[in-house]
């Protein structure tokens, strides 16, 4: 399986994975992987053109017919998303595995958007400094790869996401 777990002392599960059907899912077999895992609901933060382009395939559409709630926050390859959209997105992401259902964050490879965006979830939901956070991704994701601006949004983000 090609899921990578990200810990957060929720009820559900949130994990990471490449793009399915992409590059990095050669074999294809990652929604059989979701569907293995119970997953319900996906944070999609790859643009639709770029899985168009990576898949040959509609995602949104498959996801639908897979009966997921889709999550979309297009974020440019090796960019940072929007912080007004970023902010809803984590919590609904935070409000649906807190509901014990079990989450999917992907990107392309899985190890840029979807590792920020899981970094970023810790940081809100296990208190994490930006340092910390960091840390904790190393732990869980040694092979992430995060931009410079990545690393600086995962810092100096501060934005309150629920009530404490």
């Amino acid at each position: 399986m090609s899921l990578t777990v990200y810990p957060l002392n929720l009820r559900g599960q949130v994990y990471g994975s490449p793009m399915p059907f992409g590059l990095y899912d050669p074999g294809g077999t990652l929604l059989q992987d979701l569907k293995a895992a119970d997953i319900s609901a996906i944070v999609l933060l790859a643009e639709i053109e770029e899985c168009r382009e990576k898949t040959g395939r509609d995602l949104l559409a498959v996801y639908r017919e897979e009966g997921l709630t889709v999550f979309p926050l297009p974020t440019p390859n090796y960019g940072i998303p929007s912080n007004s959209q970023l902010a809803d997105v984590l919590k609904q992401a935070r409000a649906r595995a807190s509901d014990g259902h079990n989450v999917l964050i992907h990107c392309s490879a899985g190890l840029g958007r979807t590792a920020l965006f899981a970094a970023l979830m810790a940081k809100d939901v296990l208190g994490l400094s930006g340092e910390e956070a960091i840390n904790w991704l190393g732990q869980h994701k040694p092979d992430a790869l995060l931009t410079p601006a990545q690393i600086l949004v995962l810092l100096s983000w501060e934005e309150p996401l629920h009530v404490r």
